[in-house]
C-alpha cells in the first residue's frame, strides 16, 4: 500500500493507494463521530460544507438516508453551468460506516462505490476515511487526476469549520 499524505495548503487529508483500483482518503476531525455522521448525512448542514468554489451555489441536496435510498448534489457555476455527484446507499451503520455508489454525473461510466467510517481516533476526535473502489486503474487515476485531493481539503477545511457550530 503506498501513502502519501497531502501537502495541499498544509491541510491533513491522506491519500493511500492500497491496490491499482483502491483510494482512500482519510482526515482526522477533532469532533466525535456522532456530529462527524451528522454533518455528513443532514442535508441543511451539507449544504454549508460540501464542495470547493464559494462562488458556486449548492442548487440540490437531496439526501434519501436508507439503504437504497439515494444522494445528490448539484452546483451552479457562474455562468449558469451544473455539476451533479449521485449514488445510492448500499449500507448503513450510522454512526459508523456507509456504503454507497458515487458517480460524477457529466461523465457517464464514472460509478464507482465508497465506503466511509467514522472511527473514535483516540482523542477524542473522528478518523474520517473513504475507501473508494473503482472498475479499473484508469479510472482510480482520472479521479485523483482530476484535482480530487485539492477539493477534499477545501471540503474538510469547510467541515472543519462548520463542526463546532453544531
Amino acid at each position: 500500500m503506498t501513502t502519501q499524505p497531502s501537502t495541499t495548503n498544509g491541510n491533513k487529508v491522506t491519500l493511500s493507494f492500497p491496490s491499482d483500483t483502491e483510494l482512500v482518503v482519510s482526515r482526522d476531525f477533532a469532533y466525535p463521530p456522532e456530529l462527524v455522521w451528522q454533518a455528513s448525512t443532514t442535508p441543511e448542514i451539507v449544504k454549508q460544507w460540501w464542495g470547493i468554489a464559494p462562488r458556486d451555489q449548492f442548487v440540490v441536496c437531496d439526501i434519501d438516508l436508507r439503504v437504497g435510498g439515494s444522494w445528490r448534489y448539484v452546483f451552479r457555476d457562474e455562468q449558469g453551468n451544473e455539476d451533479g455527484f449521485s449514488g445510492r446507499f448500499l449500507e448503513l451503520d450510522a454512526p459508523h460506516r456507509s456504503v454507497q455508489t458515487e458517480q460524477y454525473e457529466p461523465m457517464p461510466g464514472s460509478e464507482h462505490t465508497v465506503t466511509v467510517t467514522y472511527e473514535d481516533n483516540g482523542q477524542g476526535g473522528t478518523r474520517l476515511s473513504s475507501h473508494h473502489q473503482y472498475a479499473s486503474q484508469e479510472m482510480r487515476d482520472g479521479h485523483v487526476a482530476s484535482g480530487m485531493e485539492y477539493g477534499m481539503n477545501i471540503t474538510f477545511d469547510h467541515l472543519d469549520d462548520v463542526l463546532p457550530t453544531l
